[in-house]
């Protein structure tokens, strides 16, 4: 394959990107150069450097709080007051399970593939359940002394991008946070204080005396490679806050070991009424959509969406399948624990369909290579979806999903005319393509399996295995996409170039 379109490895731990003045166009042009290159780019939260020149463990809180000019007698914003989703989104509790401490339930969970709250498991055991609920044990741990990169803001959603980077995207939010490095001292005193009015948030891994508080843990992950490459992450929140929502493409066995937590968990189906931003877009596998506060006229289809809702405490292992969206709330002083377990997706994409060296690849001409990549798409969409009518239905819905509501960022953009092969260009023969064709559609309806295991029963006539394949597919044409045109002219391809004839 060339190395232009290989997707960019996504990690566990979070690399924080520079939040730049650069507008996403012109920073998304730049980066579809050298994305073959660059790896580090979150799955989950995307922490951004700390944005002071120097890591200044005693002032950076002081200069945010000036910067900002907080009135520290504010109470806290309570999000879920107010909250159109909290009042009105139809919400079902997800299944409680008895589980036996020693028997392992990774393998049978990822099987199912559903939400499930497990008590009883071999989690009980463990000291942290006693041992975390004190902020002094907590802040006496070495590696603790220091918080580097703890999230302080006055908004209880953190979207974890740099607000300055949001506004060049098009994304109306105020500067309400900022990545600090501070003392132990200072963020225990101020996560639980009902006076302070910022909210805290830290995540990092699971080391020193901590880790001895929580064996064992190996029965957290489907295989030991997962631990390895993924390794155990604690979550300290205050109350109110929690994550925009969003999905990740691995299996994560979320473990709540102090405080309560909230999770409303949106199974992969339902991802046409959550408007989820393009796989090139910053924010990918973010929904566009305020989870409290939603915009109809934009996201007319969320006021439909379908729910389930688990609500933790101490001692509770919850299963947040791969690609299930979730927002998660805080509900009072919060420590949890994440572990990730691979899916299968994200090898199979990168080392299957994203590795192969396609026909259209080889084809010099720009127009020619784009007419013959959307003969590519539409021939598997066909294959894919049954007719031309149902793939036609695809394209249109990627583009309203993804790209409408972003469509004021490409209102420069006002002809098609240079955008779209025209009908008269040379196309390969349905024969020279049908062998990537074939490969493409195989690729994606299996996509959910690991390379080394059974298929176990999940096939792809399931939902959440056809929403997974949706996604990869979409996420896939507009990495092409974007590797042959520039960054405005993206939307339109996507809007204008697709349609199949019936």
């Amino acid at each position: 394959m060339g190395s232009k379109k290989e997707p960019k490895e996504e990690s566990k731990k979070p690399e924080p990107p520079k939040d730049d003045s650069t507008s996403w166009l012109t920073s998304l042009t730049v980066a579809i150069a050298v994305f073959a290159a660059v790896y580090a780019v979150t799955m989950s939260y995307n922490l951004p450097v700390t944005i002071f020149g120097k890591r200044d463990v005693q002032n950076n809180q002081r200069r945010f709080v000036d910067t900002l000019g907080f009135n520290k007698t504010t109470p806290r914003i309570n999000c879920d007051t107010g909250s159109w989703s909290v009042k009105n989104m139809k919400m079902t509790p997800v299944q409680v399970v008895e589980w036996d401490p020693e028997i392992p339930f990774t393998q049978q969970l990822v099987t199912w593939r559903e939400p499930v709250i497990l008590k009883n498991t071999f989690v009980t055991k463990w000291k942290a359940l006693e041992r975390w609920h004190s902020d002094d044990y907590l802040k006496s741990q070495p590696h603790m002394k220091t918080m580097n990169d703890t999230m302080i803001g006055t908004e209880c959603m953190f979207s974890g991008f740099a607000p300055a980077a949001l506004e060049k995207m098009g994304v109306k939010r105020r500067e309400t946070y900022k990545f600090v490095n501070m003392s132990s001292d200072d963020f225990f005193g101020g996560w639980t204080n009902p006076t302070d009015p910022l909210y805290y948030f830290w995540y990092g891994r699971v080391e020193g005396a901590l880790r001895e508080d929580v064996n064992p843990t190996s029965m957290l992950w489907i295989d030991p490679s997962d631990e390895i490459a993924f390794g155990l992450y604690m979550w300290l929140s205050g109350v109110g806050i929690g994550p925009w929502l969003h999905f990740d493409q691995d299996h994560n066995f979320y473990v709540q070991v102090s405080g309560t937590k909230r999770f409303v968990l949106i199974p992969p189906w339902e991802y046409k009424k959550l408007y989820m931003y393009p796989r090139v877009h910053p924010h990918w596998h973010k929904s566009q959509v305020d989870f409290d506060n939603p915009d109809f006229e934009k996201f007319p289809l969320f006021k439909d969406v379908e729910a389930l809702v688990a609500d933790l405490v101490p001692g509770d292992v919850l299963h947040v399948p791969a690609y299930w969206w979730h927002h998660v709330r805080s509900q009072s002083r919060s420590v949890s624990l994440a572990s990730w377990s691979q899916s299968g997706v994200y090898r199979k994409m990168r080392f299957g369909l994203y590795e192969r060296d396609m026909l259209f690849d080889r084809i010099k001409d720009p127009m020619q290579k784009r007419a013959a990549f959307v003969k590519f798409v539409q021939m598997v969409a066909t294959r894919t979806y049954g007719s031309a009518e149902a793939a036609s239905e695809f394209f249109k819905s990627l583009f309203s999903q993804r790209w409408a509501s972003l469509s004021h960022l490409f209102k420069d953009v006002e002809s098609t005319a240079d955008i779209c092969p025209p009908a008269e260009t040379p196309v390969p023969s349905v024969e020279r393509l049908e062998p990537d064709v074939r490969f493409a559609v195989e690729a994606l309806e299996n996509c959910q399996t690991k390379w080394d295991m059974p298929d176990q029963g999940i096939g792809i006539n399931r939902p959440d295995m056809q929403a997974i394949r949706d996604m990869e597919f979409g996420d896939y044409i507009e990495f092409v996409v974007a590797e042959m045109l520039p960054a405005e002219q993206i939307s339109h391809f996507i809007d204008k170039c697709f349609s199949v004839a019936a």
